[in-house]
């Protein structure tokens, strides 16, 4: 029986918002067991609130000097102690409801539901219901199986993340993007589910700067950080232990170059699109080679260190 619910939220760059997350925590009509901060901010998070939350929350925190959120998500789950532990983005508020209806869901679907997404609400509609795979039945109404999620607020059952193998730190430090697109795609390629719980809303506050540099920085930077997380992930995810074989290269190829985007905006793009792509191609290989024993097969990719597999 699941009954405690620990929770960690990564934080860099958006400490301001915490508090209104943490008033939605406080809120819940059931309370979580724990709550873990990640500060990854050179200048540490912890001002003159903390100590006001921490006198009704279960509040702790952990000072992170990498900014990297696979890591600051792997250390809060070794620090956590939950039978349920929930990630979820600082820039976040929940609805009252909100841990106790997931809490439900996974009681009583223990079996087929071991990872909960929430439906995140942003300007009042619910966004990456793209993701959602219609083909599978679901084991309630409100329940659907997606192909690939975010992590902006996602319930695991302890032992379910541990068999997940946890966030690919290496990853997010060479591209700084896309860690839950290759957390979730190696989840699948295991043979695991992720379901998304279609009444479960959390609102989101896209308006917020901060950790996110995908929405808040330079377009050419964010798009050199993509390309070289799709390289990366090819090579980690190939069947030539790193080498990228010739339909990888192809499939490269047409995302980064000979995709709409580029080829409406010209000659200019597809050349800089292209010079992006030889660069992380040649960069992905001298990241993945010291640690290619890392990568032998998808079905062994474990990121969690042996205490946090206990």
């Amino acid at each position: 029986m699941l009954k405690t619910l620990s929770v960690v939220i990564p934080t860099y760059r958006r400490s301001q918002r915490l508090p209104h997350l943490l008033d939605s925590l406080g809120r819940q009509t059931t309370r979580p067991d724990e709550i873990w901060i990640i500060d990854q901010n050179a200048d540490q998070c912890a001002p003159e609130w903390f100590a006001e939350y921490a006198a009704h929350l279960p509040l702790k925190i952990h000072f992170q000097p990498e900014p990297n959120a696979s890591a600051a998500r792997n250390v809060g789950f070794s620090l956590s102690t939950g039978d349920v532990v929930l990630f979820v983005d600082d820039d976040l508020i929940a609805g009252e409801g909100f841990c106790e209806l997931a809490m439900q869901r996974l009681r009583r679907h223990p079996q087929e539901v071991r990872c909960l997404c929430a439906s995140v609400v942003v300007d009042g509609r619910v966004c990456c219901t793209e993701m959602i795979d219609l083909q599978r039945p679901a084991p309630a109404e409100g329940l659907a199986e997606m192909y690939t999620a975010i992590t902006a607020a996602v319930f695991f059952e302890r032992q379910y993340f541990r068999q997940a193998g946890g966030f690919d730190e290496l990853l997010f430090r060479f591209a700084r993007t896309a860690e839950d697109q290759e957390f979730f795609l190696r989840m699948r390629r295991k043979g695991m589910s992720v379901w998304i719980d279609q009444t479960l809303l959390i609102d989101h506050d896209d308006n917020v700067p901060g950790g996110c540099e995908l929405r808040t920085g330079d377009y050419w930077k964010s798009r050199e950080r993509c390309i070289k997380s799709w390289a990366f992930r090819y090579r980690i995810h190939g069947q030539r232990n790193g080498h990228l074989s010739p339909g990888d290269f192809f499939q490269l190829l047409r995302s980064a170059v000979l995709n709409r985007s580029a080829l409406i905006k010209g000659p200019r793009s597809i050349l800089r699109n292209a010079a992006l792509l030889w660069r992380a191609i040649w960069e992905s290989w001298h990241a993945v080679r010291p640690v290619l024993h890392n990568y032998q097969a998808v079905q062994t990719i474990n990121h969690l260190s042996d205490s946090e597999m206990l």
